[in-house]
Parts: structure tokens; C-alpha cells; sequence
């Protein structure tokens, strides 16, 4: 889930440089409780392959407070903050990153691996 989603950020990330005038209600960004809500839920199952899981993003979860397009949100988001904190890393640099070194090279790290890492240590 996390691949596809941040996968989703860097094509709006790109689009948004292509495009700057370009304004499109993905994009909008999570309020700080909708983004509390889609971080635990992608600090918990941002490993799963499980589509249902990852619907509830695009389509929105009311039993979880997930708005919809939270896939996209936050997927821009995590790109956004790490061509903020990364800004030598080129277009080509960040296109071609996985998923895990984007989030760990921006602002969400230990809001997001925080729960992969406890399990793999």
C-alpha cells in the first residue's frame, strides 16, 4: 500500500511542477486529525498487499475518520516533504526512489516506519 501511495504523491509532485496553475481536490491536504488518522493506518498496514485496505484510502472509511482520496493526499504529502527536505535530489533522483527511502527522507519517518521498524528489530 505505502508503494502505491507514494508511487500517487510523486505523480502529483511532478504534475504540480509541470503543471504549477493546476489545481485538483487530491491535492488538498489532510487536516491534522484525517492525516493522524491515514499515518496510523498506513503505520500498521503500509506493508499489506490488500486492496480492501487500500480502497478504504481512495474511497474514504467513516468508521475510521479516512476521508476520501487520502491515497493521493497523503501520497503528495510524503513527496512534497521530502523534495522540501531533499532539494539537490533532481526529478530523475526521487522518480526512481522506492517508496521507504522517500518516507525516510521526509518529515513522516517515524509517524509511518515507526511500526515496520519495531518489527524488524
Amino acid at each position: 500500500i505505502l508503494d502505491l501511495i507514494v508511487l500517487e504523491g510523486k505523480a502529483d509532485s511532478f504534475a504540480s511542477i509541470v503543471y504549477p496553475e493546476t489545481k485538483v481536490i487530491w491535492k488538498e491536504p489532510l487536516s491534522n486529525d484525517e492525516e493522524a488518522k491515514v499515518l496510523e493506518e498506513l503505520s500498521v498496514n503500509g506493508e499489506s498487499m490488500d486492496f480492501i485496505i487500500y480502497d478504504k484510502l481512495i474511497y474514504g472509511n467513516s468508521r475510521k475518520h479516512i476521508p476520501r482520496f487520502s491515497n493521493y493526499k497523503i501520497g503528495f504529502q510524503i513527496t512534497e516533504s521530502f523534495i522540501e527536505n531533499n532539494p539537490d535530489s533532481s526529478i530523475l533522483d526521487w522518480t526512481k526512489m522506492n517508496a521507504e527511502e522517500i518516507v525516510s527522507k521526509s518529515k513522516y519517518k517515524d509517524k509511518i516506519l515507526r511500526y515496520e521498524s519495531a518489527v524488524n528489530h
